[in-house]
């Protein structure tokens, strides 16, 4: 499970450019599992490293931190080219986009 790993041992491999590690930081950053609150503007600098080397959950995750305005400014039009980039490589958009706009 993702929450089974230490964060401080995501920080090595993220900062070499692991798109895994960058991603699983940034989950780490927003559920606020390094010191009990979210850190948006930390997952958001996360998601954003993975999501440009083309990993598909960063970019769904990106997505949606633009789509709530979590950490960067609200904006349709860059969560709409995330939403797209993930749903390229798979990623279910469509039911996912759904249920953020019942929120």
């Amino acid at each position: 499970m993702i929450y089974e790993i230490d964060p401080k041992e995501l920080l090595t491999p993220a900062m070499s450019g692991d798109a895994n590690a960058q991603n699983t930081l940034g989950v780490y950053y927003g559920m606020g599992l390094f010191d009990g609150k979210p850190d948006f503007d930390e997952a958001v600098k996360w998601y954003r490293k993975a999501a440009e080397q083309g990993h598909a959950e960063a970019q769904y995750n990106l997505a949606v931190c633009y789509r709530m305005g979590r950490g960067v400014p609200m904006n349709d039009a860059i969560a709409e080219f995330w939403f797209n980039k993930a749903s390229e490589q798979g990623i279910k958009i469509k039911h996912l986009y759904e249920s953020l706009e019942e929120e």
